[in-house]
């Protein structure tokens, strides 16, 4: 949780197919109300976390849901930029 934003989801360093699953246990806990995630930890990020990130979006478009994103680090930027889904994810700005 984020001292500033105490509802916030808090992501992990590393955002990659070990983690992922107890990434989306913790996002889905929020899922029914407006969502803000805090991914300033995540340092390593792979398809299956860029997935989960763009599934995010996608449900929260479908169900109407408020969605913001809090401290996208570099390497997320540069992760998602790679492949083409920095437009659809819309990080905010990086450090």
């Amino acid at each position: 949780m984020d001292p500033i934003e105490p509802d916030a989801v808090r992501l992990p360093a590393t955002l990659d197919v070990e983690t992922v699953a107890a990434a989306h246990a913790a996002l889905t806990a929020r899922a029914d109300a407006a969502l803000v995630v805090d991914l300033g930890a995540v340092e390593q990020v792979d398809l299956a976390g860029l997935q989960l990130l763009c599934a995010l979006v996608r449900t929260a478009a479908h169900h109407q849901r408020p969605l913001a994103w809090r401290g996208a680090s570099r390497a997320l930027h540069v992760a998602a930029n790679t492949l083409g889904l920095g437009h659809v994810l819309g990080l905010p700005e990086a450090p």
